[in-house]
């Protein structure tokens, strides 16, 4: 099964896994979310973009409620964006929870955070691990499961290793992760994020951690203003998993619950 269900009935949230390729890296969201109504965590098995855009469709259609909010963390952040776009029928507000920077301009500057947030020998193994995820292996599996260790430990400010905060994986799959980086970068740099924005019509809220090593800016200047119903939030103290950051998440909490609040209020 490409799921996990939390709580009874049709799902009125669904939570986006990063990765691609880590699926139940959300999963601790999924959870607490869950105290309040029923979550959808879907896994994203395909190995294309606009193939994991079609499954995250099905999968919502067949579980939730006919709109939902969808909330999308990393790379789960650039699905929600493009179901928005495709399938604005499902989505009653996409939540963008330390999304990658919608123009390659930006990389140099996360490239230049993320360095200097890692010890030397980390910094090498980090540049080691992108170089080898290049080419596919069949230690691909382990190259991504290292990667993302590395870029947890750069990436974060202050998460505390509770039990609520634990993720419960499925599984790393470093083969998709190539696949469908290689065809998302290469969508980043012709501009596609930038050119469908005027076109989505769903609310768009951007959370996002003053200390993510992603810059806020690469991911709110490339939609401010062509976004229809756009809504950014900078958090401080905060890394890239607001909802687990000791000084961020009851401000995380605070403004999903006030978004939600207002959309039902409509």
């Amino acid at each position: 099964m490409n799921f996990r269900k939390y709580g009874e009935g049709l799902c009125e949230y669904v939570v986006v896994h990063g990765g691609p390729g880590a699926p139940g890296s959300a999963s601790s969201l999924a959870r607490k979310l869950s105290e309040i109504c029923a979550v959808l965590e879907p896994f994203q098995t395909e190995n294309s973009v606009w193939g994991q855009v079609e499954e995250l469709y099905r999968q919502i259609k067949g579980n939730c409620t006919d709109r939902v909010f969808a909330l999308g963390h990393s790379w789960g952040a650039w699905l929600v964006y493009l179901l928005a776009y495709k399938h604005p029928e499902v989505v009653r507000t996409a939540f963008l929870i330390g999304a990658g920077a919608f123009d390659a301009a930006y990389l140099p500057e996360l490239q230049g955070r993320r360095l200097a947030a890692l010890p030397v020998a980390e910094q090498s193994e980090y540049l080691q691990m992108i170089e080898l995820l290049k080419t596919p292996s069949e230690n691909s599996d382990r190259y991504l499961g290292r990667l993302g260790e590395l870029a947890e430990k750069a990436d974060n400010y202050c998460v505390e290793m509770t039990d609520e905060n634990s993720e419960s994986m499925v599984a790393i799959d470093g083969k998709q992760f190539q696949k469908v980086m290689t065809e998302a970068f290469r969508m980043r740099e012709e501009g596609f994020f930038r050119k469908i924005a005027e076109e989505i019509r769903c609310p768009i809220r951007i959370l996002h951690g003053k200390n993510d090593t992603t810059p806020v800016e690469g991911v709110v200047d490339p939609l401010r203003g062509a976004v229809a119903d756009f809504a950014w939030y900078a958090i401080d103290r905060c890394g890239h998993s607001p909802w687990k950051e000791k000084y961020g998440k009851e401000e995380f909490y605070r403004i999903v619950d006030r978004e939600v609040k207002q959309s039902e209020g409509e």
